[in-house]
């Protein structure tokens, strides 16, 4: 017998008995979910995978629904949308632990600090400048002249003093200034940017890994814009400037220096010429550019091919971001897509400042030694060993799947914010050699719960307490280790938030 209802307006016949959910994924049709994996009952604990059965006005859980004659089933309605936001605000009140840390929160250029502190701690240097790399191209440099925002928001100052992160990226930068960029075949198309200070100098370095020939021109005679000009040799030597300057302009990148816009090169001629139009020189030298609108987010102008950095950058590791996002956008433009560089999204999950025993909570995978203070005068920075210490000090306050939370990534997509703070205390439990509990994290899935029945734990994942205190854990008083030596590799792969994950990246 076959069952025929309607998913978002398509016909669909069934000759077997499957739920809204399993219908939905044959047709090709997406419905969000966190507690619900193949192969295991379902629990139904999160609610995000509700549909309106528009007949009845009722909202059902697709995944234990069953699909029945004659029903007519919306996905994705307005009415859908809001209640997902509201269950997700829900999971969001419960939810103890930042999303991410406050260093890469404040950082402009949104680099995973933590990450790359951890790298340094393990003397993993390649992969420590990879990850600064995926957002500036001068860690050698800004690690000397940066302000270092990010120390603001350190979380370790509550103890003592900041972690020094920027000494830290300078290190990294320095150990690894042989490192090597991978770029792409050449695709034939040629960018005029027109400044080579940080955000022109940026904007070709990212665009060069895609392929493109980026031609820059400056008025000066050598680039690097204020970083050169305007930056005192004693905080950044020039033997720094240069070497790192050319390290990024080996491929894809020509520089021609004397150039000025508006009298030996102007918009008319550069357009011509060249498939897009970069200008990023800090103030208009072309009367042309003064009609010209440009989006404030984009930063593309009225000429869609040609795009303007048009804000005043305070730091330079600001002007670094939006050279990244220019080169995103005209990536993008030239690929005929519309979609923009995304922006840094508010972390949907926020601790308030710790409590003292939350910062012992914390401190567990961290040195509580002082902030190892570089000779003052000294132009090497950190030696490896001072550096590795410096980094111990970090208290990992970053959540350790914060590229792969479902919880996040579905309360940025549908907009939900923490509206309440959540009353339990931060707790983490490092009582195991390869994975770390964080229980405040936890939306009760109970998915670590039946794996560990499943793979015949003699102790395992349990749920205790009741009510409002309910939380996933090791039941008779024992580690981490004791209650989860079998199952613990597809309890964290299963775990759709960041209470159960890795304890190294």
């Amino acid at each position: 017998m076959t069952t025929s209802f309607t998913i978002n307006g398509n016909w669909v016949g069934l000759s077997a008995t499957k739920t809204i959910w399993e219908a939905a994924q044959e047709l090709g049709i997406f419905i969000p979910t966190l507690c619900y994996k193949k192969g295991y009952h379902a629990h139904t604990s999160c609610m995000l995978c509700c549909v309106e059965e528009q007949k009845s006005g009722k909202l059902l859980p697709s995944c234990t629904a069953l699909a029945q004659e004659g029903m007519q089933i919306s996905t994705d309605n307005a009415r859908v949308k809001e209640f997902r936001k509201r269950t997700l605000e829900l999971l969001l009140s419960e939810h103890t632990g930042d999303c991410e840390a406050p260093c890469t929160r404040i950082c402009p250029a949104h680099i995973n600090l933590p990450k790359m502190i951890r790298m340094i701690q393990e003397n993993r240097m390649k992969e420590a400048i990879a990850i600064v790399k995926q957002e500036i191209p001068f860690p050698r440099i800004l690690g000397r002249i940066c302000p270092a925002p990010c120390e603001k928001g350190c979380r370790r100052k509550q103890y003592d003093s900041p972690v020094a992160i920027c000494d830290l990226k300078r290190f990294a930068g320095d150990e690894s200034r042989f490192y090597c960029t991978e770029y792409k075949a050449s695709n034939g198309k040629k960018i005029a940017i027109v400044g080579a200070g940080p955000a022109g100098l940026s904007c070709a370095f990212y665009l060069a890994q895609e392929g493109y020939q980026c031609e820059i021109f400056d008025d000066h005679p050598k680039a690097g814009g204020m970083l050169r000009y305007g930056v005192d040799r004693e905080k950044l030597p020039e033997s720094v400037l240069d070497e790192e300057i050319e390290s990024i302009c080996q491929t894809g990148i020509t520089f021609f220096p004397g150039k000025k816009l508006g009298k030996d090169i102007n918009l008319q001629e550069l357009s011509q010429g060249f498939q897009g139009v970069v200008v990023a020189c800090g103030k208009n030298q072309d009367n042309a550019l003064d009609s010209m609108a440009v989006h404030p987010r984009s930063f593309q102008s009225s000429i869609p091919h040609v795009f303007i950095h048009n804000i005043p950058c305070s730091m330079a590791v600001q002007a670094c971001a939006n050279g990244k996002r220019i080169a995103y956008n005209m990536h993008s433009f030239l690929q005929g897509k519309e979609e923009t560089a995304p922006v840094s999204l508010l972390s949907p999950s926020l601790l308030p400042a710790l409590m003292p025993e939350e910062i012992q909570e914390f401190a567990k995978e961290s040195s509580l030694g002082g902030r190892v203070s570089m000779i003052e005068g000294n132009d090497k920075g950190y030696l490896l060993e001072e550096a590795k210490k410096e980094a111990s000090r970090c208290l990992h306050c970053d959540c350790h799947k914060v590229s792969s939370c479902l919880l996040k990534k579905y309360a940025q997509e549908y907009n939900a914010k923490q509206k309440k703070i959540p009353l339990s205390s931060f707790i983490r439990n490092t009582s195991h050699s390869h994975i770390v509990h964080e229980p405040g994290k936890c939306i009760k899935c109970g998915l670590c719960v039946k794996i560990c029945e499943e793979k015949g734990e003699a102790i395992g994942m349990s749920f205790l307490g009741r009510g409002f205190s309910l939380q996933t854990g090791i039941p008779f008083q024992k580690s981490l280790q004791e209650g989860v030596s079998l199952a613990y590799r597809e309890c964290v792969e299963s775990c759709p938030v960041g209470a159960l994950a890795w304890k190294k990246d």
